[in-house]
């Protein structure tokens, strides 16, 4: 992947975004993903060291905490970082497509030019013939 390509796609992101999608792409990236990948993990590392159950049966400490805490902090606001930007990541999908299909495009328009016009001219006149052959005379 080269910075090319990046740049072409943040252009894209740009030339079709909002002021308000701006702000939710930076919020995102920024506030959600790097607090929870930075903060997340170290605050939350080992969440059931300083539990204590209070009673002595073996296997009970993981039930009190499973009823405790049913569902890990970070693993919540992975699961909401993956549902908030499940659309940004789409668009990401479409605006690659798009670059992709340009550039196909263009090079396409650049071998058309590149063809001497007598050359052009024959495979046009040679498909002209073809359609008139497949037409059925009433």
């Amino acid at each position: 992947m080269s910075w090319s390509f990046l740049t072409r796609l943040l252009e894209e992101i740009h030339n079709h975004s909002t002021f308000v999608g701006k702000i939710w792409l930076t919020v995102l990236i920024v506030f959600r993903i790097v607090l929870t990948a930075v903060g997340g993990e170290s605050i939350y590392y080992d969440e059931q060291s300083k539990f204590v159950c209070n009673t002595e049966q073996p296997g009970c400490e993981n039930v009190c905490y499973d009823a405790f805490a049913p569902l890990s902090h970070v693993r919540f606001w992975v699961f909401q970082i993956i549902l908030v930007a499940t659309p940004s990541v789409m668009y990401l999908g479409y605006a690659i497509h798009k670059i992709a299909k340009m550039e196909h495009g263009e090079a396409d328009k650049k071998a058309a030019r590149s063809k001497p016009y007598a050359m052009r001219w024959k495979q046009h006149r040679a498909l002209e013939e073809t359609e008139e052959d497949h037409e059925e005379d009433p």
